[in-house]
């Protein structure tokens, strides 16, 4: 097992069975995969084309979601998945609270990291500009992975 041991959870710990949708499943057999996972990990745009009953099917068989990326969730694609968890626990995680076009993000804040503290603990560095120069379009995606690259060794 790869990672850090941190003294969070003992050895012995049951582990999860975990599964995850790389694709838009597209029938009820598909499902039937993720019958005996205590988590799934998906993203939306892989359930999002599902159709109504079976996206149902799916969110039925779990006990709550959770929302990376969350200031999303008022597009219709995400809006139409996290309305079918309304009787369940949904936690939202987003490090953009706000949105451009005004959409209020639903939900009650129950943690904020302060930008301070984030500048605080380091999270926050000097960044070193360099300019990518190439006069030929064709090759400007070159040189820029070229430069960071270097810049990537000196660092």
């Amino acid at each position: 097992m790869s990672g850090y041991n941190i003294g969070v959870v003992g050895p012995d710990i049951i582990r999860p069975v975990t599964g995850m949708l790389k694709s838009t499943p597209k029938s009820e057999e598909e499902l039937k995969s993720l019958e005996n996972c205590n988590v799934v990990v998906s993203t939306v745009a892989a359930i999002q084309g599902m159709p109504n009953d079976l996206l149902k099917r799916l969110t039925g068989m779990f006990d709550a979601a959770f929302f990376d990326e969350a200031h999303h969730l008022p597009a219709y694609s995400w809006d139409r998945i996290h309305d079918l968890f309304a009787d369940k626990p949904v936690l939202q995680f987003t490090a953009t609270p706000f949105r451009l076009d005004g959409q209020r993000i639903a939900g009650r804040i129950i943690y904020n990291f302060p930008l301070s503290a984030a500048q605080e603990q380091g999270y926050f560095r000097k960044i070193n500009f360099v300019e990518a120069f190439e006069p030929d379009p064709d090759d400007g995606d070159a040189r820029i992975a070229e430069l960071a690259v270097a810049q990537l060794r000196q660092d």
